[in-house]
């Protein structure tokens, strides 16, 4: 039930961002965004920055395991031409790996490399031809002041 609530909110959203006037400029959430977010209330599993090391490659690595979970964390925004990420670098002594989420439906023109809090909900797709997680964006919002882009990590990357 929860989940179907979830996607019904998203549903919402995505509804009402692509039947908006123009594209959005802004970097904070706009009231849509906000909207939703109190609609989902505590159904968000906040992705603190102590827990990014853990949290992110595992929902990078078991694909379709979290469809439909809502997620909140924070990164750095990249393109890879058209294609949006969130992402951080994980540094292990010298080693240093980039682990990155791809985004859908980012409707706002955010400049790449700004540092972004960014609610979605998890759900595999398509990605030049593998099957991959994506963040399905529900509200994003450019920091003034960021976290850590490269953070220390013991672990290591591993698909299921």
């Amino acid at each position: 039930m929860k989940k179907t609530f979830i996607l019904l909110c998203l549903s919402v959203f995505l509804l009402f961002s692509t039947t908006a006037c123009g594209s959005s400029t802004t970097v904070g959430l706009d009231d849509s965004e906000s909207e939703v977010l109190a609609l989902i209330g505590d159904d968000v599993q906040v992705v603190e920055e102590s827990e990014w090391a853990n949290i992110v490659p595992e929902l990078a690595a078991h694909i379709g395991e979290f469809d439909g979970q809502v997620f909140q964390l924070e990164g750095v925004l990249r393109r890879d031409g058209d294609q949006p990420y969130v992402y951080r670098t994980l540094v292990n002594g010298d080693s240093k790996t980039e682990c990155a989420l791809p985004l859908r439906y980012l409707q706002k023109e955010i400049e790449e490399g700004a540092f972004v809090r960014v609610t979605g909900a998890v759900n595999a797709g398509e990605l030049n031809g593998e099957t991959v997680n994506y963040l399905e964006v529900i509200a994003i919002e450019v920091l003034s002041s960021g976290g850590a882009s490269e953070l220390p990590w013991s672990g290591s990357v591993h698909n299921h």
